[in-house]
């Protein structure tokens, strides 16, 4: 078996190289997998400067994601509400009304907000349709 060695000044340039990576990353959107990591920082000067399609399509993108994310979200929430009439009555008296109505409650604010991520998404996706048509 060959044994490769590296020198202290590879090792440092490889870990500096790598350590690199999650920068450029963060803030990038991802063609295939259309995903964008976005820092608040990030997220807010998007929202305060956005022009171009393509920081328009950013932002569309982030909002797409949290959609899915609440849905996500209002989904469990469903799933925990409907587990809790196997709480009897006689063992738990009041928990099941109380605990189901709970997170039915979560569940229809999650679906809300996934439906105004979904509105800002389409909304962003119209100014990054209008600013593409402004450079033509």
């Amino acid at each position: 078996m060959k044994t490769i060695r590296y020198s202290k000044l590879t090792t440092v340039v490889m870990l500096a190289a790598l350590s690199l990576f999650p920068l450029v990353a963060i803030g990038s959107q991802t063609a295939t997998t259309n995903t964008v990591k976005l820092t608040q920082k990030q997220l807010l000067w998007l929202i305060a400067h956005a022009e171009t399609p393509s920081q328009h399509e950013q932002l569309a993108t982030y909002y797409r994601q949290q959609a899915q994310r609440l849905l996500q979200q209002a989904k469990e929430h469903q799933e925990m509400a409907a587990a809790y009439p196997h709480l009897t009555a006689s063992k738990h008296p009041g928990v099941r009304s109380l605990a189901a109505h709970h997170c039915e409650d979560w569940a229809d604010l999650y679906a809300k907000q996934a439906k105004d991520a979904e509105a800002l998404a389409a909304v962003h996706e119209k100014m990054a349709k209008e600013a593409t048509e402004k450079k033509h």
